[in-house]
């Protein structure tokens, strides 16, 4: 009955640039996405390149985007269906939410089952539920950018590392903790 829409297809790994992807609402208080481009400053500074896809909309997309002016290579989306948002994590490799607070987090539980590991706030509800710490993906204290940062450069230089949490990820995004799949 909580069951809901999974994707069919799973990432498949391809070389260079990380491929990150949020997939949101832009919204600051909530979901923190001020934090974003913070993080991709980090990762530039640690010499890091990454390949940022932003999906969503919301109330601070305008200035989200002016904060984020300084990489033009961030790829936006804009509000995608369900279903072409699942079939947009399929080309990713890591989902980012840095989150201050939610319920449950629906977008989390289907990034995890097309296989992305996840790096998402570490908040007392819903995350703990299905994101193992250093198994399926990592929870960085909320707000702490440059723990972000280095959650995404370790699955960037270690990509053995990155398909063994992919894999897990894809196996509790799919019900390994009683969620019920749709597909």
């Amino acid at each position: 009955p909580y069951g809901i829409p999974l994707p069919a297809a799973v990432r498949t790994p391809a070389a260079g640039p990380l491929r990150i992807v949020y997939g949101g609402r832009f919204e600051q208080q909530q979901k923190g996405v001020f934090d974003l481009p913070e993080i991709d400053r980090a990762l530039q500074a640690m010499g890091v390149t990454v390949a940022w896809t932003i999906a969503g909309m919301g109330p601070d997309e305008e200035e989200l985007q002016r904060r984020w002016a300084f990489n033009p290579s961030v790829r936006w989306m804009g509000a995608l269906s369900n279903a072409a948002l699942l079939e947009l994590y399929t080309a990713q490799d890591v989902f980012v939410l840095p989150t201050r607070f939610e319920g449950f987090p629906v977008a989390l539980v289907e990034a995890m089952a097309a296989g992305l590991p996840a790096i998402v706030s570490d908040i007392p509800s819903g995350v703990p539920e299905v994101l193992d710490d250093q198994v399926n993906g990592e929870r960085p204290p909320v707000g702490d950018i440059r723990a972000f940062a280095a959650a995404i450069a370790r699955l960037d230089c270690d990509r053995c590392r990155l398909e063994a949490m992919s894999a897990r990820a894809r196996l509790d995004g799919r019900g390994r903790r009683g969620l019920k799949p749709t597909v």
